[in-house]
């Protein structure tokens, strides 16, 4: 008995992280909006992540209307959060800084200084609806 039970316990041993592999395929979305904050340079923090697929969704057809300028903006402090869509299969598209204006409106950094856009109230609007838990 005791010999069936330790050659149960090592099958078990063996076959779990193959099948956590799977349960984690199946599990996980095939795309993560994770929301992050910047806080050094090069740092930047996930606060949480929206598996929901109808907000990124949404989120990507916000990108897709957008209209990057070609122009060279300097900003002056990080931004106030930064967006990033993760793929199940490893890669990511981002990171998208977004700054609050005081007039309520984001203006939108797409990875470097030379491409930027300033959103429009609804699109902030909507980016709102998007991000918020």
């Amino acid at each position: 008995m005791k010999k069936i039970i330790v050659i149960g316990l090592m099958l078990l041993a063996i076959t779990f992280p193959f099948l956590r592999g799977c349960y984690d395929r199946v599990t996980i979305p095939e795309k993560v909006l994770v929301v992050g904050a910047q806080t050094e340079e090069f740092s930047i923090s996930t606060e949480r992540e929206i598996r929901d697929q109808n907000k990124v969704a949404q989120y990507e057809s916000l990108l897709e209307e957008i209209d990057f300028e070609s122009s060279e903006w300097e900003p002056e402090t990080y931004p106030d959060f930064v967006l990033m869509i993760n793929y199940k299969e490893g890669y990511f598209v981002g990171f998208h800084h977004i700054w609050i204006e005081e007039q309520g409106g984001y203006l939108l950094l797409n990875g470097s200084n030379e491409n930027f856009t300033e959103l429009t109230a609804q699109q902030v609007q909507k980016l709102k609806e998007i991000t918020e838990e």
